[in-house]
C-alpha cells in the first residue's frame, strides 16, 4: 500500500492487517529518533515493544539477529506477535530474518522509510544476514503481511535520511 501520510495512521492499518496479541518494532537509532515514537503512539500501553539496533549495514549480522530473537523470549513474545520493520534494507532483511525464524515464523510488516527499501528490500520477503563470507548469505523467503509505503518519509524536509537518500540516488 502506497500512501502519503500514511505513518499517521500506521497503527490501524497495521492492527488491520496482520493482528496481534503484541507487535515488536524493530529499528535502527537514527529512523527511532525520527519515526518510532509517532508509531509507538498509535497502540495500546503494552502492546507494542521498540527493539532498536545500531545503524548500518556492519550490523545485520547472526550476532544482531541472536540478540533481537533473545529479546523477543525474554519478553514473552509468542506466536501470536507480529514484527514491524521500520527502517531501510538492513532494519528490513534482519527483522524479516527475526521473524521468518522466531517461533518457526511469525508475520511481518514492512514499513520502509528509504527509496531502496520502498521499491526493493521491502518487497518480495528477502530476508538474510550477512557473515563474514558475505552478504545475505543466511536468509529466508518470509513474504511480509503487508508493505506499508509513505512516500513523504522521501522529502527532506520531514527527514534528513529521506533527503540523506534521495541526493545519493539522484546521484547514481
Amino acid at each position: 500500500m502506497v500512501t502519503p501520510g500514511l505513518l499517521d495512521t500506521v497503527g490501524e492499518l497495521i492492527r488491520k492487517l496482520a493482528p496481534a496479541h503484541r507487535y515488536a518494532l524493530i529499528t535502527d537509532s537514527n529512523v527511532q529518533s525520527l519515526y518510532a515514537g509517532k508509531v509507538e503512539s498509535q497502540f495500546e500501553k503494552g502492546t507494542l515493544e521498540v527493539l532498536t539496533i545500531p545503524p548500518g549495514e556492519s550490523n545485520k549480522t547472526r550476532e544482531a539477529w541472536s540478540r533481537l530473537t533473545d529479546q523477543l523470549l525474554a519478553k514473552g513474545f509468542g506466536r501470536d506477535s507480529t514484527v514491524i520493520a521500520l527502517g531501510g534494507g538492513v532494519v528490513g532483511d534482519l527483522a524479516g530474518f527475526v521473524a521468518a525464524t522466531f517461533m518457526r515464523g511469525i508475520p511481518i510488516v514492512q514499513v520502509p522509510t528509504t527509496l531502496v527499501a520502498m521499491v526493493d528490500a521491502a518487497i518480495g520477503g528477502k530476508t538474510a544476514v550477512d557473515t563474514p563470507a558475505g552478504k545475505n548469505l543466511v536468509g529466508a523467503f518470509h513474504s511480509p503481511a503487508t508493505v506499508l509505503i509513505d512516500p513523504y518519509l522521501l522529502i527532506f524536509a520531514r527527514s534528513p535520511i529521506g533527503f540523506q537518500n534521495y541526493c545519493r540516488r539522484s546521484a547514481i
